[in-house]
């Protein structure tokens, strides 16, 4: 399988995610690839027998795979310069001050328009403007007076770390509210931002989560100081999977560090470092009492 060192950057990048569980749909538009360039680079994995379609796919369409084991030892042994942040940086809010002359148009085809709602103070309504580029979807709740912009729930910017990730996620959204107020512009609606030193504001405290398998124990409470167990993976059908989820970056960024370095001891070792080391103390141990057994103090 020595093909796979010389794959092209994009081409390991597609490896990684598809590891990670993306679809090709994801993956394209994560990377800012054509679909059917994905489409045709899987097609030649599952051609060699080095993918098979995963159990999760969520339509025959759009499919998601599982990596060989020996696909998987090779790709991480090639791909040390393909690395992913595994923390999901989630809950980032944007606020724009605006002032809205004429009605909202609420063309579901062409606006991106998804529900309306009343409220104290007005009519509040909700769109959806979808991610292109490797950008998430972002969803725009229009308000009286202002614009409150963030990516849909339960999506996961893959990034090469969390500043990146942030920042990806921040460009999509001010991208997003561009391009809403371009199209009620098209309708003859005109939304004028003011306030600059306050437009695009984060009103939110960000998230910084990380998904783990728990056992099955879906409330066990995190015993990491400064982290929360967030058990809405498993709500969701991702049974004994928990976020555990904290506001503070620095924690975020040395959890993720000590994720990454694991995952490498794990390529390296070719099994879980913490049994490889549970089984070095267990041998330690065994030769202590062998020694004492033996009359050996």
């Amino acid at each position: 399988m020595g093909w796979v060192g010389t794959l092209s950057y994009s081409q390991k990048k597609i490896i990684k995610l598809l590891d990670l569980e993306l679809t090709q749909s994801q993956i394209a538009k994560r990377l800012n690839l054509s679909r059917q360039y994905v489409c045709k680079f899987v097609r030649k994995l599952l051609e060699k027998g080095l993918i098979e379609q995963s159990e999760k796919t969520p339509t025959a369409y759009n499919c998601m795979y599982n990596l060989i084991p020996q696909l998987k030892r090779q790709i991480e042994a090639h791909t040390k310069e393909v690395q992913f942040s595994a923390c999901r940086v989630h809950n980032v809010r944007l606020k724009y001050p605006v002032t809205v002359s004429g009605d909202i148009a609420l063309d579901k085809k062409k606006t991106g328009y998804l529900l309306s709602w009343e409220m104290r103070g007005g009519t509040r309504h909700k769109f959806c403007i979808e991610g292109t580029a490797g950008r998430p979807d972002i969803t725009i709740d229009v308000h009286p007076n202002s614009l409150v912009a963030y990516p849909d729930a339960g999506q996961t910017v893959y990034a090469e770390s969390i500043e990146a990730s942030k920042a990806l996620i921040i460009s999509a959204i001010r991208e997003a509210v561009s391009e809403f107020i371009e199209q009620q512009n098209r309708f003859g609606t005109e939304i004028e931002v003011h306030n600059p030193s306050v437009a695009g504001k984060l009103i939110s405290k960000i998230h910084y989560g990380f998904n783990f398998r728990t056992g099955g124990i879906a409330d066990e409470q995190t015993t990491i100081e400064g982290f929360w167990n967030d058990n809405s993976p498993t709500k969701n059908g991702e049974k004994g999977y928990s976020e555990f989820e904290t506001e503070n970056k620095a924690a975020a960024t040395a959890l993720d560090s000590a994720v990454i370095a694991i995952s490498e001891a794990y390529r390296i070792l070719g099994r879980n470092p913490f049994h490889v080391i549970y089984d070095e103390l267990m041998e330690i141990k065994q030769e202590l009492f062998n020694r004492k057994d033996g009359g050996i103090s």
